[in-house]
């Protein structure tokens, strides 16, 4: 199991995937996961930063431009008044680094924000080194020739590639043409008019783009996602082999619970000399009580059992002096309805004294067991 997961869902094709017909478990998905092998798709990551980014752009760009328009505008009036020496330049240029950063911290500082949180929607807080380690069949170059140029991954991503160009390649067509269209109208404005409307046409265009592109990341991260199931199945011996793991060996799990009933079976033989009275079926149950007045509220099931077990306890009670009694529908009752430890229900209670009230008669024993 171990060396099957470390082939993994993550890293590469499984020749025997046919094989495979049982879902993954629980286990196995939480160890995959722990490994760093998740279903992911970096179309996404990138598709939301693009998209976001335009956008950001598309609402906020005109405000950037003119803030950095009127810095430039404030550096170079400068210029002319001032001794061009080193430590002027070095002043004049870390000004513009000052400004073109405080212009341009807000969509960096967003961009990283879309980044993360579309990794973490797609798989959550995880960290793992595993995907780090060092093993051989990560350099072979043969492994390398045959993932690259013969596996079912690479002929998906050559077919997702030019689906990608192809409808990114449509999507910008058809905004463009729209965007010429409307060009004419802008033929004879001011230089201001017409670089401010291929600004944001542009930024249209790439919003569109970006809408397409995400489609197709979204397309990405189903197939990411069942191609990371299919690599996570299991055999049917794999399936068994790990509930052996997890659960015991359903074996060693039988011949443990075997002995822990011949142990309460020993404990439940030793007790019947203490017992009060044994009520029998007569030959096919018996069942030992026992109520110490003071002490119990209600007498309980110390001992019982069936055919031979039966009698190896209604022997001990003639060994050891104990009373038998025969009452064949309470015996059965309180076989089947009461386990050993515990009191006699309310329903038995009068039939059970009134056999504790005759037997310590015989005994001619004072009896503080009352009736209602």
């Amino acid at each position: 199991m171990a060396d099957e997961d470390s082939r993994g869902s993550g890293s590469g094709e499984r020749d025997d995937s046919q094989d495979k017909s049982e879902e993954p478990t629980h286990r196995r998905t939480e160890r995959a996961r722990k490994r760093g092998q998740v279903a992911k798709s970096v179309e996404v990551n990138s598709a939301f930063i693009l998209l976001f980014g335009l956008l950001f752009l598309y609402f906020m760009g005109a405000g950037i431009v003119i803030n950095l328009g009127e810095a430039m505008k404030t550096v170079f009036s400068q210029v002319g008044s001032i001794e061009i020496t080193q430590v002027s330049l070095q002043r004049i240029l870390l000004q513009m680094m000052v400004t073109f950063a405080s212009a341009l911290l807000p969509i960096a500082m967003l961009l990283m924000v879309i980044g993360v949180a579309s990794s973490v929607a797609q798989v959550g807080f995880l960290f793992s080194t595993y995907p780090m380690r060092f093993e051989l069949n990560k350099i072979d170059p043969f492994q390398g020739i045959k993932r690259i140029f013969f596996s079912r991954r690479s002929v998906v991503e050559v077919v997702k590639g030019i689906a990608k160009i192809l409808i990114v390649s449509i999507v910008a067509y058809f905004s463009i043409q729209s965007v010429v269209d409307e060009s004419i109208m802008v033929v004879d404005s001011s230089v201001e008019v017409v670089m401010a409307f291929i600004g944001k046409s542009s930024l249209g265009v790439g919003i569109k783009m970006g809408l397409a592109f995400l489609a197709l990341a979204l397309f990405d991260y189903v197939f990411q996602w069942r191609e990371h199931q299919r690599n996570l199945r299991m055999t049917k011996q794999e399936v068994k082999e790990e509930m052996r793991e997890s659960e015991g060996d359903p074996m060693l799990k039988s011949r443990i619970r075997s002995i822990q009933r011949a142990m309460a079976r020993k404990r439940m033989i030793a007790d019947v000399p203490k017992a009060d009275v044994v009520i029998t079926n007569p030959t096919h149950v018996a069942v030992a009580l026992k109520y110490e007045i003071g002490k119990m509220d209600a007498p309980k099931i110390i001992a019982k059992g069936a055919e031979l077990l039966a009698q190896k306890i209604k022997a001990i009670a003639i060994m050891h002096n104990v009373p038998i009694v025969e009452d064949a529908p309470l015996a059965r009752s309180l076989y089947q309805t009461v386990d050993v430890g515990e009191t006699i229900p309310d329903k038995l209670f009068k039939a059970v004294a009134e056999i504790l009230a005759y037997v310590y008669r015989l005994k001619n024993t004072k009896f503080g067991f009352g009736l209602n």
